[in-house]
């Protein structure tokens, strides 16, 4: 019942919000939740079969497993024995209809695999439980005591051998400051760029910037700021598209992140808005480097 409430109550503010601001269902202006639904689930742009090396689809699994593959191995191998125990059936079948899901054709986002994570927590251990008691059953306790202790090692080695990726996982997570680049180029921004010129970004730029004085002047349509604009709903925003009616020649700067370098197919004006500039300014190095470029009129 709690966590019925707190979801029914958290997930009401969605299309409260939409009904307030007059974007709930689709119409001619401006977005909708509704009709963002229907994008997300039958629009978009699929990622490419997992199968597939060179696909966007391949690399989100391979980055997963990167970041852990005993939890999800583990689970996966589990899985037979959790559908046979009734206490973990449920759990088996949500995390098997998660992995089917992930095989499909269509759009799989970098996110999904949080989703599974808690199934694969809980079906290793009821897996593991389940061996043990069902090693009772046996008649012969030499064979009993055999396979209790090639369980016992099994886990113990999987156990060391996770262990230190866990350990090293969470020391980077909690010590490790990985946001350097994106700090320097928003502090560099706030000193360097005027505050009337306008200036593609992404999401965490923009809120940045609107807390440290960039206009944030309501805008027609639902949108904030005719200054800072960040570069997705320049393709998708039916009035953010009607304010800026040049598309990136409206613009001075865009700020290029791995974010928007990632998204390019996807946003044509952030493309063609890199293309006709000229680097002003790079912060980092290799995948993590953040650059301000200038926009330039003579490639227009």
């Amino acid at each position: 019942m709690l966590f019925l409430a707190f979801f029914v109550l958290t997930g009401g503010f969605y299309p409260l919000y939409a009904t307030l601001k007059g974007e709930l269902m689709p119409g001619p202006g401006h977005v909708s939740l509704a009709g963002y639904i229907v994008v997300q689930l039958f629009g978009r742009q699929g990622t490419g079969s997992i199968f597939n090396h060179y696909s966007q689809g391949h690399a989100i699994v391979v980055a997963w497993l990167k970041l852990d593959p005993w939890l999800l191995g583990a689970a996966l191998a589990l899985i037979p024995i959790a559908l046979v125990r009734r206490t973990t059936r449920a759990v088996a079948l949500a995390l098997l209809i998660q992995v089917a899901t992930v095989f499909r054709p269509g759009y799989l986002p970098n996110m999904y695999v949080i989703g599974m994570l808690p199934f694969a927590a809980l079906i290793v251990p009821g897996s593991i439980e389940a061996l043990w008691r069902w090693a009772r059953l046996l008649r012969f306790p030499v064979v009993l005591q055999a396979m209790r202790a090639v369980l016992a090692a099994v886990t113990c080695v999987l156990v060391f051998a996770a262990a230190p990726r866990w350990t090293n996982g969470d020391r980077v997570a909690m010590s490790v400051r990985l946001d350097g680049p994106d700090r320097a180029a928003e502090q560099w921004i706030v000193d360097h760029l005027p505050r009337d010129k306008r200036i593609i970004v992404d999401d965490e730029y923009w809120i940045y910037l609107i807390e440290n004085g960039y206009n944030d002047r309501p805008m027609r349509g639902g949108f904030f700021s005719d200054t800072v604009v960040s570069y997705w709903p320049l393709d998708y925003d039916p009035a953010v598209k009607q304010t800026f009616p040049q598309g990136w020649r409206d613009f001075d700067y865009i700020v290029v992140t791995p974010a928007i370098l990632d998204t390019l197919t996807n946003t044509p004006t952030a493309a063609a808005a890199i293309k006709h500039s000229r680097l002003i300014a790079s912060f980092g190095r290799g995948l993590s480097t953040v650059q301000v470029r200038q926009i330039t009129t003579a490639n227009q």
